[in-house]
């Protein structure tokens, strides 16, 4: 979506939002997010806690504590208590009104004090919670607010692990409610005490039945008129409902009312037709003493007898993405509008599902889906194990609970979750007999989570969402519980190959064909900043991330018993225990985790939405090696035009045909910069283009004709160029050739019985930014010969020390959980001369920098008649080397 058009669609849904949020004079919705001092505690005693001298810190929610630190080097982030306090003054036209306070989210357990009057508790991160304050408050006077909030680990809250980050903090909204003393409330689970459901719906006539929960706080018998209207996205009532109602004092009690709508517009992906209803309570003297504005939106669904899902009677693939809420420098502590963004960037991908996983997230994110046509799924985190406690399955099922009836009322929600992968991580491997106990309570708390369920909400389906062991869950009974099951499966990327993908899919359903198959997650890591001529899997590059997702697109398109699939993940999101070439950050994105596009979303956007682009690919960063100033280069264009034509320098490339979505050309760029335009009509005969930029850099065979502009940059033990922070390019290494340079004798690092990637090590490297760099070897190499034009260079050698140890994998999706990394690898001391000097002496990079850690050594020398000789002579063990720049100083 362009800036412009992105702009115009947050106004109007900023204004319908608006719309929806206009409550009457007697329910104030005042925003509470500024004002706020932090502090962060690890003290459990309470007293402690509110008394602290600790210098307080300025913040504005939505605010984390764990911005920066999962980003760090040292392993681990703050899993502990922070302090938020800030003042409420209750004046004279809110004396007799009912106040409270209510907090969206707040990461993962909160305490409210006022006036240091202990006065909610709330268990959960990612629901929202209410307090009734009001009789707390000293009229006159600048009242306490506490909130203590901690993210620490706890064994009978969910999640309890969980491929992605447990920021801590106050990371959405907070708002003063005022009301009069009868309100609509369902406090209890956060909710407004509104619920709307649609019993009938077809093209010409819809009924509409609504549940309000009233609570009477006064000491008289209250007679009411409960009215019910519904408004057309015009504003104009087409349908109410009145009825007298009568509430004892003190009582809370719910009531029904029916509404009929003739010939609604019905909502879909297409056509997202929203209504609004307005729901109001009426004394005997006409005021309106409360008013709350929900989405009201017509349609209907069903999966048919072969598993399609049907939506108004229509089939509907399910096409889209899940997505976690962090941002980058952000945490989870991301603005509305930014929330909104993902949403319309889906949408313009051309998906039509959001699965909101792994937990409820903002109102607003479902708020866009309904406004966009966006189907969405929403779960609880229940994620690779449980906790066997009384203590456990409540909080699961308060959570279930709170998320049902907060999210209620969103017309794209059509599926409640509760489990994701809860086999993963099986307990009790060593004793069978207690795993089966452990097994078995699973299975029990999955059906007491789809009983209440079915009980809260009945009209909408039911998902487990399981990893790629068919046969484990169905031995445990998790295949047979809820309605749908969604599978999580990565064949070519955690073990297997793409082709495998299809054939997973054709077996699950030949053995579960009574359920629904929605393929809940797949994907490949895509590090944007890597480029490689044969890909292969886990190298992390565009190229095997394209032909990845290409695989399962054919797949999932081609069989009509998939009813759904969604990609893994819309945008890269923070998992601070992943290390690889991205620590910290699970990178499967088809956004980065500042959501720019890669090249995997352009190849959804061509494919998925019938909008006309053509969009060149973001490889504009390249190098390589040519005795010529011209290299011949691959440009992969994404398109959903018929045939494309290609100008370089403002000369014409043959016209190629776009194959699935791309068009690929083999042609000739210069040294340096070269102006590329593509171009393509579409059927009605509109012109659409795209231009960029690609910059080469084309290292001569002999380097006596370099002009060193650009530094000499060589990745070892590497098949992958690499895009460093500043923009430069390094090579993959290159093997030294009579009259050429690179390097001679020694073995990149290869892990053969690796089960995931074979050569380097994909740990976290300490110290910088670079990782890639250091993770590739090379090993009891001879010498590094570049016969390089006299003059002064300065040399900076790249070095990473890997140790003996096994790693277990922290994400095994391949339905195999007994797979583990190992390497062998010994201490190394070496010298390093450059013509013949010695230049370093006893190198032992894990002595000097500690394993996984980069180490840089920078030399000045000169070259002579044959260029730089750089020679390696082993101490102990072999000579190693991980990277290597070269520049001419003079």
């Amino acid at each position: 979506m362009t800036g412009k058009k992105y702009k115009s669609f947050v106004f109007l849904l900023a204004c319908f939002l608006l719309c929806l949020n206009v409550f009457s004079q007697n329910r104030k919705v005042i925003p509470y997010n500024s004002g706020w001092s932090f502090v962060k505690d690890s003290s459990n005693n309470l007293s402690s806690i509110v008394n602290l001298n600790k210098p307080w810190q300025k913040v504005r929610i939505p605010h984390t504590w764990n911005a920066y630190d999962v980003m760090d080097d040292t392993p681990g982030y703050y899993r502990g208590t922070g302090v938020y306090k800030n003042t409420i003054h209750l004046n004279d036209l809110s004396v007799g009104k009912r106040i409270f306070l209510q907090f969206e989210a707040a990461g993962q357990e909160a305490q409210l004090l006022i006036n240091r009057q202990q006065i909610k508790d709330h268990k959960g991160g990612y629901t929202q919670f209410i307090a009734e304050i009001g009789p707390f408050l000293q009229k006159g006077k600048d009242n306490e607010v506490i909130l203590i909030v901690t993210n620490k680990f706890n064994e009978n809250l969910p999640p309890l692990s969980a491929d992605f980050t447990f920021f801590g903090g106050l990371y959405r909204k907070i708002a003063i409610i005022e009301t009069s003393e009868t309100y609509f409330e369902d406090h209890n689970f956060g909710a407004n005490g509104i619920y709307i459901t649609t019993p009938k719906v077809d093209s010409s006539q819809a009924k509409v039945n609504v549940v309000a929960q009233i609570k009477n706080s006064s000491n008289q018998q209250k007679e009411l008129k409960l009215r019910n209207a519904i408004y057309s996205r015009e504003g104009i009532e087409i349908s109410f409902s009145e009825t007298r109602i009568l509430l004892k004092q003190n009582e809370t009690k719910r009531f029904e009312q029916a509404l009929e709508v003739k010939n609604p517009r019905l909502w879909s992906p297409q056509s997202p037709n929203l209504y609004r209803l307005k729901t109001q309570l009426i004394d005997s003297d006409g005021n309106v003493l409360d008013e709350i504005n929900n989405p009201l939106a017509f349609r209907w669904y069903f999966f048919n007898e072969d598993k399609v899902f049907l939506l108004n009677g229509k089939p509907l693939k399910l096409i889209g993405a899940s997505r976690h809420q962090d941002f980058k420098n952000m945490g989870n502590a991301v603005p509305d509008d930014l929330q909104i963004e993902d949403v319309s960037l889906l949408k313009e991908m051309g998906g039509n599902f959001l699965r909101v996983a792994h937990y409820p997230q903002t109102k607003s994110v479902l708020e866009a889906c309904d406004s966009l046509g966006i189907i969405t799924s929403i779960e609880i985190p229940i994620v690779n194990e449980i906790t066997e406690s009384e203590e456990f399955t409540q909080n699961s099922l308060h959570m279930q609970q709170e998320m049902i009836r907060q999210y209620y009322n969103h017309p794209s929600v059509v599926i409640w979750g509760y489990m994701n992968e809860v086999l993963l991580r099986p307990k009790f491997n060593n004793n069978k007999e207690r795993q089966k106990i452990y097994f078995e309570n699973i299975r029990i708390l999955a059906q007491k989570l789809e009983n209440l369920t079915k009980k809260e909400d009945p009209s909408r389906f039911t998902m487990i969402a399981h990893h790629g062991n068919f046969n484990l869950y169905n031995q445990v009974g998790l295949n047979h519980i809820s309605d749908i099951v969604g599978w999580n499966l990565y064949p070519g990327w955690y073990g297997g190959k793409i082709e495998d993908f299809g054939r997973q899919l054709d077996q699950i359903h030949k053995d579960l064909k009574e359920k629904p198959l929605l393929v809940t997650e797949y994907g490949a890591d895509v590090d944007p900043r890597i480029n490689v001529a044969n890909p292969i899997r886990f190298d992390k590059s565009i190229e095997y991330g394209i032909a990845y997702h290409q695989g399962y697109i054919k797949d999932i398109l081609s069989r009509p018993f998939v009813a759904g699939a969604m990609a893994w993940n819309l945008a890269d999101f923070s998992s601070e225990t992943r290390e690889e070439t991205m620590p910290h950050i699970n990178n499967k994105g088809l956004l980065t985790l500042d959501r720019q596009a890669k090249d995997t979303y352009w190849l959804y956007r061509t494919r998925f939405n019938d909008k006309p682009i053509v969009k060149i690919s973001n490889w504009i960063n390249r190098a390589t090696v040519s005795d010529t100033n011209f290299s011949v280069q691959s440009i992969n264009v994404y398109s959903n035009l018929n045939k494309l034509e290609l100008f370089v320098n403002d000369k014409t490339v043959e016209a190629a045909t776009v194959n699935d979505n791309i068009a690929n050309w083999k042609t000739t760029l210069l040294n340096g910069k070269n102006k590329v335009l593509v171009r393509g009509y579409s059927n009605g005969g509109q012109l659409f283009a795209d231009s960029t930029t690609i910059v080469l850099n084309l290292l001569p065979a002999s380097l006596k004709s370099y002009d060193f502009r650009k530094p000499l940059l060589m990745s070892f033990g590497d098949t992958r160029s690499y895009t460093d922070t500043l923009g430069y390019v390094w090579l993959p290494e290159k093997e030294f050739a009579f009259g050429s340079w690179g390097y001679v004798g020694g073995k990149a690092l290869f892990r053969e019985n690796a089960p995931r990637q074979k050569y380097g090590v994909d740990k976290n490297i300490i110290g910088t930014e670079e990782d890639p760099l250091y993770q590739t070897q090379r090993m009891g190499l001879n010498k590094l010969i570049f016969d390089v034009p006299r003059g002064t260079y300065h040399i900076e050698f790249l070095f990473a020390e890997f140790n003996d140890e096994q790693t277990k994998l922290l994400y095994n999706l391949t339905g195999n959980e007994n797979q583990d990394e190992k390497w062998n690898l010994s201490e190394n001391l070496f010298d390093i001369k450059i013509n013949g000097k010695r230049v370093i002496r006893d190198l032992n990079v894990a002595k000097e920098s500690g394993y996984f850690t980069a180490l840089q050594k920078s030399i000045t020398a000169k070259s002579k008649a044959k260029g730089l000789i750089i020679e390696f002579d082993a101490q102990k063990g072999e000579p190693l080397i991980n990277a290597i720049k070269i520049s001419k100083i003079k």
